[in-house]
């Protein structure tokens, strides 16, 4: 009998696999699946004008945030445009100074893409973003009045501010009662 399990086993090993079995296929598929949809879910190439979307919605909500913040804390905070972005500031009434607002992780400093443009008009005037520059960059105390200030009474100072690129211009504009529209407009 031994002899016979012996031949049996011997068969057995000389026996070559000549495929995959099922279950390696399904496993296989399962994984190519998976990772396929992790790379689709983390890789989602945007354009431009989603871009230029994002940052209008983004500003619009920093505005309203520092407009209800200025409401709530019963004091007046202002943001100031550059030519990279905007950041926001606080008002000290004891010393009659602007300064950069620090330690707030969502009214920090910002900067828009380098491929957009953007461009502030206040009471129908085109403002320079160099002529806004300070005695000193690295001073973190404003010696004046930011573009825009938001008053405790919830109003804010009136601005249209316009982010574009070649294709699309998105206008954002702020009234004195506070309200905040959002306008787009393709270029041919």
């Amino acid at each position: 009998m031994n002899f016979k399990v012996a031949q049996k086993i011997l068969k057995f090993k000389n026996y070559t696999q000549n495929g995959f079995t099922l279950i390696e296929l399904l496993v296989s598929i399962a994984l190519i699946g998976i990772i396929t949809s992790i790379v689709l879910i983390l890789y989602k190439p945007s354009t431009n004008s989603e871009n230029m979307k994002n940052e209008s919605v983004k500003l619009i909500s920093l505005i309203e945030l520092a407009r209800e913040e200025a409401i709530m804390q019963g004091r007046e905070m202002g943001m100031e445009f550059t030519e990279d972005g905007y950041q926001f500031l606080d008002f000290d009434p004891m010393r009659e100074l602007w300064s950069v607002r620090k330690n707030d992780h969502l009214l920090r400093k910002r900067v828009i893409p380098a491929y957009l443009n953007h461009k502030l008009f206040l009471e129908n005037k085109d403002i320079s973003f160099s002529d806004k520059k300070k005695n000193d960059s690295k001073s973190e105390i404003q010696l004046s009045a930011p573009h825009i200030v938001f008053f405790s009474s919830g109003e804010l100072s009136p601005f249209e501010y316009f982010i574009f690129d070649d294709d699309q211009t998105i206008s954002v504009t702020g009234s004195f009662n506070g309200a905040i529209e959002i306008n787009t407009n393709y270029i041919n």
